[in-house]
């Protein structure tokens, strides 16, 4: 029963985090866009900023190469409740500490990997239209 009201209570939480960024008064700001090996198709990582009370989200999205994102448009890959950072790494190559960190990496035309770094309140999603999305976790003991 605890339980079932815990994750109601997260549900009603989730849901009202992603109806205040459908605010009007949101703005999303681009920090990085890369497009897939044949064109067709762009993963995009921005910052959508709602005010003091909601914050900024991270979001991630996959669209036709061809669209300019929006203030209105949601992420439709992944949602993540901090700021975007650079992909820091130290001189070892693992994740700088402390940095919650984004990054997109097309393995061909219809597969997008999104590397992360631990963050709280992560949406994540495995498909956007025709292509499939991966997830990888970069972590202290974890190098590239």
């Amino acid at each position: 029963m605890l339980r079932r009201i815990f994750f109601a209570v997260i549900l009603i939480f989730t849901g009202s985090i992603c109806f205040s960024c459908n605010d009007s008064q949101c703005v999303n700001k681009i920090e990085k866009e890369l497009v897939s090996p044949d064109g067709r198709s762009k993963a995009v990582i921005f910052d959508r900023g709602c005010g003091a009370a909601v914050g900024d989200i991270t979001g991630i999205s996959v669209y036709p190469a061809g669209k300019v994102l929006n203030d209105s448009d949601l992420a439709n890959a992944l949602f993540a409740g901090k700021i975007y950072q650079d992909l820091s790494k130290d001189k070892d190559g693992k994740a700088a500490e402390g940095k919650i960190n984004f990054d997109v990496k097309w393995i061909d035309s219809e597969n997008l990997l999104i590397l992360y770094s631990e963050s709280e309140r992560l949406i994540k999603h495995d498909k956007v239209g025709n292509i499939n999305i991966s997830y990888e976790l970069i972590s202290d003991d974890h190098s590239h």
